[in-house]
């Protein structure tokens, strides 16, 4: 007699269903669905031009889709409108930096963040947001003046600030050194820990497995390519946490988890 294992599933805090996106006759997403779940790093894999960021786009609003739908909370919409997936609170941190360069670190806190989550005046608040992610700007630098790591790290201090229940990273490693990078994975996991799901969109499946692979058990979902046509993959790195008897155990990794497929449904052209 087998033995059946109870798996724990978490609960989705988001589903893209039939997402299509065309721009002028060219599809950069064609039929794709993705279900990202709650307190799971979602590592969405694929090279320039397979529509991960536009995907994104789409879950945080920024995209209208042409087709297909987005679903949160329960709640269904056709397309969701920047404003909108804030409310709903998602947050992206975009592959460049959205920051207005001509105002104050300070400022450009102020118009992102809501004033609930500064408390005051907000200097001791936003110090402290810009110290846990390791953000050496002060508050009155000008942002035109940061480096593009520091402008990265403004950004995700900004989205970390709101305690979001989704966060979208596009590429945020590119512009970060070593020390910054290590700090970017603790954050990511904490995240995960507190139940925000996460989606972690990057070019190479190596930095998520050594990132955040080290210290937690992973599935890796593997990014394929149809022969035909290039497919819009999204591979999840799905945490297993905990020892209870609620969840499956896999062996625990120094380095990469073993990967298991997890295909991609629709395509990017």
């Amino acid at each position: 007699m087998s033995e059946q294992i109870a798996v724990a599933v978490a609960p989705t805090t988001m589903a893209l269903a039939g997402i299509s996106k065309h721009y002028g006759g060219v599809a950069a997403l064609a039929d794709v669905s993705l279900d990202i779940r709650e307190g799971e790093v979602h590592a969405l894999l694929g090279e320039n031009g397979a529509g991960k960021s536009t995907l994104m786009s789409v879950a945080s609003g920024a995209v209208s889709p042409d087709t297909g739908s987005v679903t949160v909370g329960g709640t269904t919409f056709a397309a969701l409108t920047p404003a909108s997936a804030t409310e709903l609170g998602i947050a992206m941190v975009h592959q460049h930096p959205a920051v207005m360069p001509d105002m104050t670190v300070r400022e450009n806190i102020r118009v992102a963040v809501p004033s609930q989550h500064l408390g005051g005046d907000g200097t001791v608040a936003m110090r402290g947001m810009l110290a846990d992610v390791g953000c050496s700007a002060h508050l009155e630098d000008r942002v035109s003046s940061l480096s593009v790591a520091q402008k990265h790290l403004l950004e995700l201090a900004k989205a970390l600030a709101v305690k979001p229940s989704l966060l979208i990273l596009d590429e945020p490693t590119a512009p970060l050194g070593q020390a910054s990078v290590e700090l970017l994975f603790n954050r990511v996991r904490a995240a995960a820990e507190r139940g925000t799901a996460v989606v972690y969109i990057t070019q190479i499946p190596r930095c998520v497995v050594h990132g955040l692979a080290r210290r937690d058990r992973w599935h890796l979902g593997d990014c394929r390519k149809r022969p035909e046509r290039r497919a819009a993959c999204a591979g999840r790195a799905r945490a297993v946490r905990g020892s209870g008897a609620d969840r499956r155990q896999e062996p625990h990794h120094e380095g990469p988890a073993p990967a298991r497929g997890v295909p991609a449904r629709g395509s990017a052209q």
